[in-house]
């Protein structure tokens, strides 16, 4: 928060006491711009009447205009929310046809994917419901390098689902790997507004006897 306007409204949230009245969260994304999430309109309006006061504005500065003052975006935490370890702003609804999410939601709590591709307590546990479940699949938040490196070996091939006739079955591809290799793991590799594309994933070869 370097904006010298955005710190004045906060020290005049902090001295009057106003966050129980108000819901209003104000984070920055990875980019360093600044997010101020809302739960609803009557918010967006309380929030904005107490900027013009502090900031002494016009009666009349439109919602837009206090947005460019404080070089910020206003916005709902039904799309957005902040991140529980570095408090930074997590997208959590999709805004193309391509979007997937870059977060994780643990027992109680949400990160960022920065903060989940940091700490490997995270990976291991979103990946242990990932692993042998063709319900489940890795989407967004590790690159396939990053499987690969937790050593996975990608099947040479990719499969569909969607309104073009072609209509992979995950538990029907899982069956026919699961008593060659010991974890199975799918991952969605391309969204788009009719289909899913994903791969397939393999580590721990079962040994014939």
């Amino acid at each position: 928060m370097s904006n010298h306007y955005v710190m004045k409204v906060y020290d005049y949230f902090n001295e009057n006491q106003l966050w129980d009245d108000i819901y209003v969260d104000i984070a920055t994304d990875r980019n360093n711009e600044t997010y101020f999430i809302f739960e609803s309109w009557n918010d967006i309006e309380s929030f904005v009447k107490n900027v013009k006061s502090v900031l002494e504005l016009e009666e009349d500065t439109k919602d837009y205009e206090i947005e460019r003052i404080l070089d910020g975006t206003f916005v709902f935490s039904d799309e957005y929310t902040t991140c529980n370890d570095c408090n930074g702003v997590i997208r959590t609804s999709p805004d193309s046809y391509h979007w997937q999410p870059n977060f994780y939601i643990g027992d109680g709590f949400i990160v960022c994917g920065d903060c989940f591709r940091e700490e490997m307590d995270y990976q291991e546990a979103y990946l242990e419901d990932k692993i042998n479940n063709p319900k489940s699949a890795v989407n967004g938040l590790l690159s396939e390098v990053d499987i690969e490196h937790l050593g996975f070996t990608k099947i040479d091939e990719e499969y569909e689902d969607g309104w073009y006739h072609v209509n992979d079955n995950p538990e029907v591809i899982y069956n026919n790997l699961k008593d060659r290799f010991e974890e199975v793991l799918f991952y969605v590799n391309n969204v788009e507004q009719f289909r899913i594309n994903f791969i397939v994933f393999v580590r721990g070869e079962i040994k014939g006897d």
